[in-house]
């Protein structure tokens, strides 16, 4: 009794802590959540990079329930981008990061110079990639079974339990 006690008051003085659960990241399951969008996305692959240091994601207090205003810096995408034919020729690009927080829990800036497959949306001053709390659509290091994968999607039009059971380890 005395350790169900213990582990019931832990849990309440977590409070927030405990509170928001993200889902496993799963770029087959973005592919197909971008294609029932309205909006416009590009899948790429390839490097981003910035010339200014990136700022830093304040900490967001338990009283502070509005949260942080997003945080939006400018980079370069440095890759190729995929469409129904497979991959155009390597460009760079300026995209937009936003970082966004929801009430206490903030996203995060994805790791510059690294390799990864990502999604941007077609905004109105160019592309940009949504950061938030849980992440975003992208994935490091995509391996070349990851990269087939999203090619086979493209190609259908979806991804289908196959595709998006590659991105599930």
């Amino acid at each position: 009794m005395i350790r169900i006690l213990a582990v019931g008051l832990t849990l309440l003085a977590a409070g927030e802590a405990v509170a928001l659960s993200c889902m496993r990241p799963n770029l087959g399951e973005d592919f197909n959540r971008a294609q029932a969008d309205e909006a416009t996305y590009y899948l790429g692959v390839g490097t981003l990079q910035v010339d200014e240091p990136l700022p830093v994601i304040p900490n967001v207090l338990q009283n502070d329930q509005a949260g942080r205003p997003p945080v939006t810096v400018k980079a370069r995408f440095e890759g190729r981008f995929m469409g129904t034919s497979g991959f155009g020729a390597e460009t760079v690009r300026e995209v937009e990061i936003t970082v966004f927080c929801l009430s206490v829990w903030c996203g995060g800036f994805p790791p510059m110079g690294a390799e990864m497959a990502v999604f941007f949306e077609e905004g109105e001053d160019g592309l940009r990639l949504m950061m938030g709390p849980c992440g975003g659509p992208l994935k490091m290091a995509p391996s070349p079974e990851q990269i087939a994968a999203l090619e086979a999607c493209m190609q259908a039009g979806t991804c289908g339990p196959a595709e998006i059971a590659v991105f599930t380890n």
